[in-house]
């Protein structure tokens, strides 16, 4: 049996990724499965996609429908590649926007999205499907556009009355202490809900959840890496991803410039 028949076939153990996980605790399953799939997967990436290679898939898929495994086969490459070019630069492509977003599209967008589920800022968001908001967009976003649009832009506007802010190094050291004081050691315990309060109420879960991605990835192993005003310093490699380990060294930083 080849590795990717062992990884990625059909006969695989039922938790197999979820067994594979439990030796890399501070790693979610999907973020295993994406590393290993980069690395054994018979079919690797094909690089970038020709005008050639476009029409090829429009060809494919009309031929075999959405099976994207058959897809793949094909055009020998991996089916969620072949999927999203699909749904991305191909399908709806001649009424699909781009740029900037008009007054009827924000309005559209709220309705559909509060039609959804969306209750208030103040409550926990459900999990909104984004793929269904972009069908009732008319295609003519996508779901991934939709997405960024409302938590990247809509949502911080409501929080700050219509005003854009821009993040601060005053909201890095907020954000860093919040998180050092729940004296958690995993990442997935934290309660991003819990971190807003009454004067510090300015950003949505999700810009929280980016700029810790951020501030994680500029914390490396190199020595001291220097990002808006702030001097990361490690006292040894970074070899593992607890939230305790993370704020120690993110809390060994020059003090902010003025």
């Amino acid at each position: 049996m080849s590795e990717g028949d062992l990884l990625f076939g059909a006969n695989r153990q039922l938790g197999f990724w979820a067994h594979i996980t439990r030796a890399l605790p501070q790693r979610r399953v999907g973020s295993v499965f994406g590393y290993v799939r980069r690395i054994y997967q018979p079919l690797k990436s094909g690089g970038k996609w020709s005008i050639e290679d476009d029409a090829t898939l429009a060809q494919v898929v009309e031929m075999y429908g959405r099976d994207w495994d058959r897809v793949s086969e094909a055009l020998e490459r991996p089916k969620k590649e072949c999927l999203n070019r699909f749904q991305k630069c191909i399908e709806h492509k001649d009424t699909r926007r781009k740029g900037k977003w008009t007054a009827e599209e924000e309005s559209r967008l709220t309705e559909i999205v509060k039609s959804l589920g969306w209750v208030s800022l103040s409550s926990p968001p459900p999990r909104i499907p984004w793929t269904e908001v972009a069908r009732l967009m008319d295609q003519k976003r996508t779901a991934t556009q939709c997405r960024n649009k409302w938590y990247d832009y809509m949502v911080p506007a409501m929080l700050n009355d219509g005003k854009s802010r821009r993040w601060s190094v005053a909201d890095t050291f907020i954000l860093v202490h919040k998180i050092a004081s729940l004296d958690l050691d995993r990442e997935e315990d934290i309660e991003w809900y819990s971190l807003p309060d009454e004067k510090w109420d300015f950003w949505t879960i999700h810009k929280l959840q980016q700029r810790w991605g951020q501030l994680k990835t500029s914390v490396t192993s190199e020595g001291a890496t220097h990002r808006r005003g702030y001097s990361f310093t490690l006292r040894r490699p970074l070899n593992t991803d607890t939230i305790q380990e993370i704020v120690q060294r993110l809390l060994e930083k020059s003090p902010p410039t003025s």
